[in-house]
């Protein structure tokens, strides 16, 4: 069993010495370190550090936000991490899939979060249907208000230039003929 681990920065400006730290002290001594957002998608170090994991080695990160901050992307790691048949470990959320407790804990994690997704969708929908019922406006607002459109109207009314409105009310040319028609 080899112990790999993966530190995640999300600037140059800071510094992957404590995780590495950490690691070591859990018998790591292979690292791949990456200065990237957490929420890229693509990120280089760690899609090369995945292909070359072997069966039974082990990931091993600080924290499950290092390895990815999206549930869904957490889940795909570990369902690839775990078809390949090799375990992950967090050290400070003491999670170790090599184990049939951690395994389960990592799962029921995984399903109480995905559960509170779904529950804020469910929330959300039915708060928006409230607000239609009662004839509230959803969505986005509009950017230019009827009162502005008025202002417009009245300006060019008043002998005002095209160019003189769009700066007055910052639009552009195009969005000025696209709220007078």
């Amino acid at each position: 069993m080899t112990k790999i681990g993966y530190a995640r920065c999300s600037t140059d400006d800071q510094n992957a010495a404590s995780q590495i730290d950490a690691m070591k002290a859990v018998g790591v001594e292979l690292f791949e370190v990456e200065f990237m957002s957490g929420t890229k998608r693509e990120r280089p170090a760690l899609n090369m550090l995945l292909d070359s994991l072997q069966p039974g080695d082990v990931l091993v990160v600080y924290k499950l936000d290092r390895l990815s901050r999206s549930l869904k992307d957490l889940l795909e790691i570990s369902d690839k991490l775990q078809s390949k048949g090799i375990g992950l470990q967090s050290i400070t959320q003491q999670i170790d899939t090599t184990t049939a407790i951690g395994r389960c804990f990592f799962s029921i994690i995984g399903a109480i979060a995905e559960l509170e997704v779904c529950q804020i969708r469910e929330r959300t929908a039915a708060g928006l249907e409230v607000a239609r019922k009662h004839g509230k406006l959803t969505g986005r607002k509009p950017r230019i208000r009827p009162e502005t459109i008025e202002v417009a109207r009245t300006m060019i009314d008043a002998g005002k230039t095209k160019t003189d409105v769009c700066k007055a009310l910052n639009i552009s040319r195009t969005r000025l003929y696209e709220l007078l028609a």
